[in-house]
């Protein structure tokens, strides 16, 4: 996970499920990403929407 882009890192993905296997011959723990929850991006569109420089929502009269 630290060669992901930091957009990944700071919010775009909420949790990760870390699998622990055996350890291998060689005596090295062995990890597998089993699964990766993102956030909602409808929600993430309606905050930047919202956003007061993009102004998505106002009013323009």
């Amino acid at each position: 996970m630290d060669e992901w882009p930091a957009v990944w890192r700071r919010g775009l993905v909420v949790s990760v499920e870390v699998e622990d296997l055996p350890a291998s011959e060689d005596g090295f723990l062995q990890r597998t990403i089993c699964r990766i929850a993102f956030s909602d991006r409808l929600r993430r569109l309606e905050l930047i929407g919202r956003h007061v420089d993009v102004a998505a929502f106002r009013n323009k009269a």
